[in-house]
Parts: structure tokens; sequence; C-alpha cells
């Protein structure tokens, strides 16, 4: 068969029409660039969760990851927080676009977080779109002042396919056998990262609630014999602190995260402490999984629609308030059916349809702005 040379293909594709074409301008050597953090945690796994799933998809985009921008050659640079656009911004050329994802922050959380909000209201000209992925957060952007064009929601992904519920409870017991789990107890999750910094942790991280967290399981501890599955980089003051305590745990910190989707499926429930958030993943993973779920009022549990029977929001930020929701969770025999309840509620929130939202409302624009 004789080869059929790159230009004649153009000419072929031309033919089909503005779809073809818009695949064609988008395959050039390096579209958009997705800035991760170094550390193998939350957003370099969103960037490779979208990457993967445009790869898979037609879109026709080329989008890689990287941790230093300056080493990269793109038209697009999706910063995966806003912290790193304030650390990189400006160390970029001044031809390409940015897009910034920015999870969650409010004035009155410190200093840090003051400082970039403030650096992203004086230098949101320099942003193509801002994505949040939640409805509270869209409001207080535009209470700063962001000009609402730039806002574009999408909330966080979840990958369907990995995150599921065990189907009987036989194969739950021989999940938390093969972990060397003992019986007798309920088994409660924490999976994120509490402590400052990158390493041990032991200072508490307070916007994401590890002193509420180990404080519920005290109260909860006294009416229900417990053990605790925790999981994410930094956790040192929640270890120290049980272990003082002596609550028993187990730590798992897995260098593939997809690995984490098994401890979902050995837990009674998962329990959110944070004082802000922007998911947080905990949440939609755990409920994906068909596990219960008691979350402050915080990030995406503001727009779902739970339950306060198997799945609760409570009202504030009081440990009792955490530690009564708990108890009634954990003195219930959850079936079948309200596990596929949970699952529903982030049903559309597969990662396959979160990619194409960033490709539909944030890369693709973009791109055919040039």
């Amino acid at each position: 068969m004789p080869r059929v040379s790159s230009f004649t293909k153009n000419l072929f594709r031309h033919a089909l029409g503005t779809g073809s074409r818009t695949i064609r301008r988008f395959t050039n050597k390096s579209d958009v660039t997705f800035i991760v953090e170094k550390n193998n945690w939350s957003i370099k796994m969103d960037g490779l969760q979208i990457q993967d799933a445009l790869r898979d998809s037609k879109s026709g985009i080329n989008f890689k990851l990287s941790a230093y921008p300056y080493l990269s050659n793109s038209k697009v640079y999706h910063f995966g927080s806003q912290y790193m656009w304030e650390s990189w911004e400006n160390k970029l050329f001044n031809k390409e676009k940015v897009a910034l994802t920015f999870f969650h922050g409010k004035k009155i959380d410190g200093f840090l977080a003051n400082r970039n909000i403030e650096y992203l209201i004086k230098n949101q000209y320099k942003l193509s779109k801002i994505i949040v992925s939640f409805s509270e957060m869209e409001n207080r952007m535009t209470s700063w002042g962001i000009d609402p064009s730039k806002i574009v929601k999408i909330p966080i992904g979840v990958d369907l396919k990995q995150f599921k519920p065990v189907t009987t409870e036989e194969s739950r017991a021989k999940l938390r056998k093969q972990y060397n789990l003992p019986s007798g107890y309920k088994f409660l999750g924490s999976f994120q990262k509490d402590g400052e910094g990158w390493g041990q942790g032991s200072s508490p991280k307070l916007i994401k609630g590890p002193d509420l967290l180990v404080d519920a399981l005290i109260k909860i501890n006294k009416e229900v014999p417990i053990f605790v599955i925790i999981s994410g980089p930094s956790r040192g003051y929640v270890i120290n602190r049980m272990n003082e305590l002596k609550i028993p745990y187990l730590h798992f910190y897995f260098k593939d995260f997809r690995k984490i989707a098994e401890l979902y499926k050995i837990l009674d429930l998962y329990l959110v402490t944070s004082r802000e958030e922007g998911g947080p993943k905990g949440l939609i993973e755990s409920l994906a999984s068909g596990c219960p779920v008691v979350t402050t009022p915080v990030g995406m549990s503001t727009d779902l629609k739970l339950d306060n029977k198997i799945s609760f929001k409570v009202d504030d930020f009081e440990v009792e308030q955490i530690a009564k929701s708990a108890i009634k969770i954990l003195e219930q025999q959850i079936n079948s059916i309200q596990r596929k309840e949970l699952r529903d509620l982030v049903s559309g929130l597969s990662w396959d349809d979160i990619a194409m939202l960033h490709f539909n409302k944030i890369y693709k624009p973009i791109l055919e702005s040039f």
C-alpha cells in the first residue's frame, strides 16, 4: 500500500469538516500543560485522571503534566492549585494563556489564604479561566470582584470504575481479613493530608480539622468500639493523638493512589471534619464506594443532596454533632440498596465526564482564541 503523506492526510481532514479541523489544530506538540505538585498526592491525581480521560476521548488534545512550567512549551498552562500559580506565575512568558483551579479559601482563613486571595484579585487579568468546584466558592469569587465571565464551576471527579461498593458483606469480611483487621470493631476512615508541610505532619493543619477528627473519635469510641483506618501523607498529629488515647488504627500511604479504593470497602463510615474544602475527594470517593459518610458543611457537600440518614452533613463544626451523627450511622445495618443510593449521589461525577467539561469549557475555548 502506498504511503500517504501528512499533507494528503490534512486535505482529507479538512474535507471532513469543522470537527476534524479542530482536532488537527489541537494536535500540535503542546496544547495544554497541567501543572502539578512534585508530591504524589491530590493535585497530581487530578492531572493524571484528566490526562487518561482525554487520551481515551476523541478530543484530539495534546495534554501533559509537569511540575516545572518553565520547562514546558505550551499554549495553555492549567495550574492545579492557586498556590502553585502564585509561585510560578512570574516565571512564565507572556504569550501563553493560563487557567487556574481554585479549590477553596476565605479571607479569614489566615495570612497565607488572605494574601493568596488578594494576589488573585490583583492579577485576575492574567487568567483566562478560573475553575471552582462548588457553588459557594463561585459566589465568593464574585463577591471579591472577580470577573464572572472567567469563573467556571466544574466539580472534582471520581473514578467510578475504581471506587465502587463491595458486592456482598462476605466480600467485605474477606477484605478485612486480608488486611489482618480484628473483629468486634466498627471501622472508620479518614484519607487526607491534615498536617503542616510534607514531613511527618506533627503540627496540625487546622483548616483540615484533624483536631475535630480526633475529638469526635474520642466521643464515638465511648459509645461504639472503633478501629480507625487512615491514609495520606503528613498524618503525624492524628497518629500521635491516637497513640496517646490508645485508639486502635492503621495508617496506609500507597505509592499507587488507586490502591486507596480498597480501603473504602473496609469501612463502616467515612469522616470529613475539615473547616474548609474544595471537595474533598474523600467525600465523593466514599459515596462512590457506597460508604456512609458524615461531613462538616464544606466544599461539594454543600451542593450534594445528602439524606441525613446514612449520609450526614452536619450543620456546623461542633464535635458533639459530628459524633452523634456518626454513632447514629454505626448503629444501623446498611444494605445494598442504601449503598447504591449513596453511589447515585455522585453518578454524574466520573472523571470521563469531568475531563470533557474541562475540554469543552476551558481548553477548547482558550485554544480557539489564539
